[in-house]
């Protein structure tokens, strides 16, 4: 008994020298190309989808972007993988629309006014009551205040003035407080949400504001001052 092609042939089998070419049939009526292409683990390579090839080896063919290796793995069978491999980058795409920015929240501006330690002076020149300056260089709106002492002012009111002008010509501030400036009366601390009072809130970007203690009585005698604004975009 014989085994050919997973067909199993009892007796004799006479294959003559000639077969035919379009069945590859034996004189003894054996289809041998069909019983193959019938059997199990057999496969037909197509010509991209045209007709089945001729008899061929395999052979893998690494290119740029993928990398194949073929190797058996002891039991008959071969392994092969395909292993992709970086080709070189492509063009950077365009960018994307950009988007709507946000709004900017509130912020605020702090100074500290502090008579190292003496009481924080005062009087009726601009000299006397110019406790510091603040560079602005955005634009800005006031919006509100607070103001916090080291003393009580008890009866008395402790005010601090806001004035403002260009940088280039900061020697000639203009008062914007008005007549609700930063101030404490019977309390150490007090606060304000609106500017009600001020002839105006606009800080332009460039200025510089000016912070005056335009009142500090000796029965309060206040060391320390610390002054915010609320500011808006």
């Amino acid at each position: 008994m014989a085994k050919l092609l997973a067909t199993t042939v009892t007796g004799v089998m006479n294959v003559s020298s000639t077969t035919n070419s379009a069945n590859y049939v034996t004189t003894a009526g054996l289809d041998v190309l069909g019983v193959a292409n019938s059997a199990q683990n057999t496969v037909a390579f197509h010509a991209n989808g045209g007709l089945i090839l001729a008899k061929s080896n395999i052979n893998f063919n690494n290119t740029a972007t993928v990398t194949i290796a073929a190797t058996a793995n002891g039991t008959g069978q071969v392994n092969v993988a395909f292993t992709a491999s970086g080709g070189s980058q492509g063009a950077t795409g365009a960018q994307g629309a950009t988007g709507i920015q946000g709004i900017a929240g509130p912020r605020t501006l702090n100074i500290i006014i502090d008579g190292g330690g003496a009481i924080i002076a005062t009087g009726s020149t601009e000299a006397a009551q110019s406790k510091g300056y603040i560079y602005m260089t955005d634009a800005c709106n006031v919006a509100g205040w607070a103001i916090m002492s080291d003393a009580n002012s008890a009866s008395a009111v402790i005010k601090c003035d806001i004035w403002t002008a260009a940088i280039s010509d900061f020697t000639n501030e203009v008062l914007i407080s008005g007549t609700n400036p930063p101030q404490l009366a019977t309390a150490r601390q007090n606060t304000s949400a609106s500017i009600t009072g001020w002839t105006s809130g606009v800080i332009a970007a460039g200025n510089v504001i000016q912070f005056r203690i335009n009142s500090n009585p000796a029965v309060v005698n206040a060391n320390s001052v610390t002054v915010a604004l609320n500011l808006n975009p």
